[in-house]
C-alpha cells in the first residue's frame, strides 16, 4: 500500500513550483534587462550629433535565426579622426539584411554615410539610432510571458502553504480524507487570502509596468515627432500595465483597510448532500449599505495553472444575507453562512498529478470606498 502524507506531498509540490518557476523567472528578467537596456541606449543616443561618415567595411554575419550586419567606419569630430564600429542600438535584438545592403552600397560608391557622435566622448558612435518597434514589441510578449508564467509558479510555492491535498492511495483505490491535516481546516478557523492576491498582483504589475511605462514614453514621443505612428500599437502593453496597477492598488487598498477576515466552521468539514455552515469574522466596523453577497463556488483545476485562471467552475450558490441578520464581534461585525451542498457535487480532491477539486466561499458587502471582498477555500466532503 502507498501512502502519500499531507505534508510531504505539500512540500514536495510546493519546491517543484519553485524549482519550475525559477528558470521561467530567469529568462524573463533576462529578457526585461535587454529590452530596458536597448531603450536607455535610444534615450541616451537621441541627443548625439549627426556627423557625416565614410563606410571602411560592411559584413553580415547569422547569429541563431538572425542577421546581424557589422561595419567599421571613419568619421571627424572636431578635426579629429575616429574609428567607429557600433552599427545600430539595440544589437541584441540583431540587425536585418537591408542595413547591410545600404552600408555596403555606400562604401561601394564611395560616398559619404551618416554617424551619430556622443559630443562628451567623440570616440563613441552609431549608425542606426532608430529603435526597432516590432522586435522590441516581440521581445516584450515573451519576457512578460516567462516572467507570468515563473512568478505565478513560485506564487504557487508560498500560496501552496494553504492549498489542500487531500488525498490518500491505497491498494483498493479507496482514498482516506486527510483534511484534519490543514491547521486551519483542523481549528475549522481559516484565514482569507487577501494577503497572498495583494503580493501576486502587486509583483507582477510592478514586473510588467517597469517596461511598459518605458516602452510608453518612447511610443508617445515618436508619434508626437512622426517618426514611427506605426508603433502606436505597442499601446496595448500600457492598457495591460494600467490594468495590472489597478488590480494591484484595489487589492492593496482591500488589504490594508480590510486585513484578514477569518471563516469560523460549524459544520467541520462541509458535507456533500449536507450543510456548510459557519460564520465570517469581518473588520467591518460601520454596518454595509446592502445586504451581504456570499458564493459558494466549486473549482476543478490544475496547481501549475491556477494562477492564470485555468479553472472550470463546476457550480456556483449565491446567496444574500440581510444586513439585520449580521451581529457584533470583537473585530467587527460578523456573516452568518449556511448552505446546503448537493448530492451530486464533487468533493475536495487532489491528485498527485497536480489536478484538484477545491471549494471557495467568498464574501462581498459594498461600503464606503473599496467594497469588502474575502476568499476562504473551505473543505467539502462526503462524510
Amino acid at each position: 500500500m502507498r501512502k502519500v502524507t499531507y505534508r510531504a506531498q505539500r512540500k514536495k509540490t510546493s519546491w517543484l513550483h519553485v524549482l519550475a518557476g525559477l528558470p521561467f523567472v530567469a529568462f524573463g528578467l533576462f529578457m526585461f534587462g535587454t529590452a530596458l537596456l536597448s531603450i536607455g541606449e535610444w534615450v541616451s543616443v537621441r541627443d548625439w550629433h549627426e556627423t557625416p561618415a565614410m563606410i571602411v567595411s560592411a559584413d553580415k554575419k547569422v547569429v541563431g535565426k538572425s542577421i546581424r550586419t557589422t561595419a567599421t567606419y571613419r568619421y571627424i569630430y572636431n578635426g579629429i579622426e575616429y574609428r567607429g564600429e557600433r552599427v545600430a542600438i539595440g544589437e541584441k535584438f540583431g540587425s536585418s539584411d537591408p542595413l547591410y545592403r545600404q552600408l555596403e552600397k555606400y562604401r561601394l560608391a564611395g560616398q559619404p554615410f551618416r554617424c551619430y557622435v556622443n559630443q562628451d566622448r567623440p570616440e563613441q558612435a552609431v549608425l542606426y539610432r532608430t529603435l526597432r518597434w516590432k522586435t522590441l514589441a516581440f521581445f516584450m510578449v515573451f519576457a512578460a510571458a516567462f516572467s507570468f508564467v515563473g512568478f505565478g509558479l513560485i506564487f504557487g510555492f508560498f500560496d501552496g502553504q494553504n492549498k489542500v491535498q487531500s488525498q490518500q492511495w491505497s491498494d483498493n483505490g479507496k482514498m482516506a480524507q486527510l483534511w484534519r491535516e490543514n491547521p486551519q481546516w483542523r481549528t475549522g478557523r481559516i484565514r482569507s487570502r487577501n494577503r497572498s492576491e495583494m503580493f501576486f498582483w502587486t509583483g507582477f504589475a510592478l514586473i510588467f509596468n517597469s517596461l511598459a511605462w518605458p516602452i510608453a514614453y518612447i511610443v508617445i514621443d515618436a508619434a508626437l515627432n512622426k517618426q514611427s505612428y506605426g508603433a502606436l500599437i505597442a499601446l496595448i502593453f500600457l492598457l495591460i500595465g494600467l490594468w495590472l496597477a489597478y488590480k494591484a492598488v484595489i487589492s492593496f487598498l482591500r488589504w490594508f483597510k480590510f486585513g484578514e477576515s477569518t471563516f469560523v466552521m460549524k459544520t467541520l468539514p462541509g458535507v456533500i448532500g449536507g450543510p456548510l455552515r459557519g460564520r465570517v469574522e469581518t473588520t467591518l466596523s460601520s454596518m454595509p449599505k446592502e445586504d451581504v453577497r456570499l458564493w459558494l463556488e466549486c473549482f476543478k483545476s490544475t496547481l501549475k495553472t491556477e494562477n492564470f485562471g485555468g479553472t472550470e467552475l463546476l457550480s456556483q450558490q449565491v446567496q444574500l444575507v440581510n444586513i439585520g441578520r449580521l451581529s457584533r464581534g470583537p473585530k467587527g461585525y460578523i456573516v452568518p453562512v449556511e448552505f446546503a451542498v448537493p448530492f451530486d457535487e464533487p468533493q475536495t480532491s487532489s491528485t498527485d498529478r497536480g489536478k484538484r477539486i477545491y471549494w471557495r466561499l467568498r464574501a462581498q458587502a459594498s461600503v464606503s470606498g473599496v467594497d469588502y471582498v474575502a476568499a476562504f477555500e473551505v473543505p467539502v466532503f462526503k462524510t
